[in-house]
């Protein structure tokens, strides 16, 4: 059973956007080197536009030309899994951040009491 390229290409497109959004969750075991990260993107970055590339500018078989654009696509959604949560864990963790920044506290603080205050130009009895 052969599917037609546009059920392939919606199959393939459902695939890579859920391994995304499986690799941009954020992880705390993950320690990946450069090599990782660097190998990451160069499957990110090469086999699919080289797969569409081929498929603009020569005219191959039918086959082949699926077999390129699937190889391109699980390629991209490997490189996706090796660099999304290298991303992450390394920009956080090296600088130590927590979830709240430091001035949120007080800001919070004074906005409450702002919310909660007297305004200026509202009339007694009128409607909020």
């Amino acid at each position: 059973m052969v599917l037609p390229l546009q059920t392939l290409a919606l199959l393939l497109g459902l695939f890579v956007l859920g391994v995304i959004g499986f690799a941009s969750r954020p992880s705390r075991t993950a320690t990946a080197s450069q090599a990782r990260r660097g190998f990451g993107w160069l499957l990110v970055a090469v086999p699919l536009p080289l797969a569409l590339a081929l498929h603009f500018s020569l005219s191959l078989e039918p086959s082949v030309d699926r077999v390129a654009f699937v190889v391109g696509t699980v390629s991209f959604a490997l490189g996706a899994l090796l660099v999304l949560p290298a991303s992450d864990d390394d920009s956080s963790d090296e600088q130590g951040e927590s979830d709240d920044p430091s001035w949120w506290p007080d800001f919070e603080r004074d906005f409450r009491a702002y919310v909660r205050g007297p305004r200026p130009g509202r009339l007694r009895g009128s409607l909020r």
